[in-house]
């Protein structure tokens, strides 16, 4: 009995264009709500994403996880500065 494959997610499986899209909501939602909260959510974007890719559907967890990349990209800068200022 063979093994169940278990697909990896990687950058050909990255959708540009939901990227971009949740690039722009996070420099909107960066506008409002702190940079660690936007990263989290991007974080936790990017983890469920590749968990339904790999797990379930391709088509729907390759779009959430380029979605929570876009979030994430954005916060990262002030996110990591807000911590080393917190040092």
């Amino acid at each position: 009995m063979s093994e169940p494959r278990i697909r990896a997610f990687c950058e050909r499986n990255l959708r540009w264009r939901w990227a971009l899209l949740g690039g722009v909501c996070s420099i909107g939602a960066l506008q409002g709500v702190t940079p660690i909260r936007v990263a989290v959510v991007g974080a936790w974007l990017i983890l469920l994403g590749i968990a339904v890719f790999s797990l379930l559907h391709r088509p729907i967890g390759a779009p959430v996880a380029s979605f929570g990349l876009g979030v994430l990209t954005p916060a990262a800068v002030p996110t990591a500065l807000d911590l080393l200022d917190s040092l």
